[in-house]
């Protein structure tokens, strides 16, 4: 279907870690995701986040998937959402912060995930959607927000609500460059 003619793209890609990815999908991670020479460490799920953003482009069609709860936390904020909120033009639309996602299948495959809809800026409702959770695997709550981040909070009282924190190897201040940090290891305290 062209996607001048999709309302929706809506799904439940897979969820491959970066760390449990084959060669194959790490290749295509690297590729979707534009990484040049950084390594990168996007769970297979951002794939279809990069995709679909860039399916989308030009059309009033929406987005939503199930994604695994690590593209809200650490490093794979900063590397995913810079793109599809900055330069894909997209916002995050309603979401629902980290919850038990249960399977009824053989072994019970039980992940944290968060559900997220992005929609075109231009296109964007006066008020996001947050669902949120008392217990991982209870009923959510439904609050109203003016932005959601990245992070999946109310941004509306931030200069840049699209604000990420990335790494670094330098000190913020002027202290001696830490060599490793703490390093509990079994047997030895």
């Amino acid at each position: 279907m062209r996607p001048s003619e999709c309302t929706y793209v809506l799904g439940n890609p897979p969820f491959s870690g970066a760390k449990t990815q084959s060669a194959h999908q790490r290749a295509q991670i690297h590729r979707i995701a534009n990484l040049g020479r950084k390594k990168g460490t996007l769970d297979f799920v951002t794939a279809w986040f990069f995709k679909a953003a860039e399916y989308i482009q030009n059309t009033t069609a929406d987005i939503g998937f199930v994604a695994t709860n690590s593209i809200t936390q650490g490093d794979q904020v900063a590397q995913l959402w810079p793109i599809v909120l900055g330069q894909k033009g997209l916002c995050i639309s309603f979401a629902h912060r980290t919850f038990a996602w249960g399977s009824e299948a053989r072994g019970k495959a039980n992940v944290h995930v968060v559900i997220i809809g992005l929609t075109r800026k231009s296109n964007a409702p006066d008020k996001k959607r947050l669902f949120d959770y008392e217990h991982l695997k209870g009923n959510p709550i439904e609050t109203s927000v003016k932005i959601l981040s990245p992070y999946l909070f109310d941004a509306s009282g931030l200069a840049d609500p699209e604000t990420v924190v990335t790494g670094t190897t330098r000190p913020l201040s002027p202290r001696p460059k830490m060599i490793s940090g703490t390093q509990p290891v079994a047997g030895r305290f």
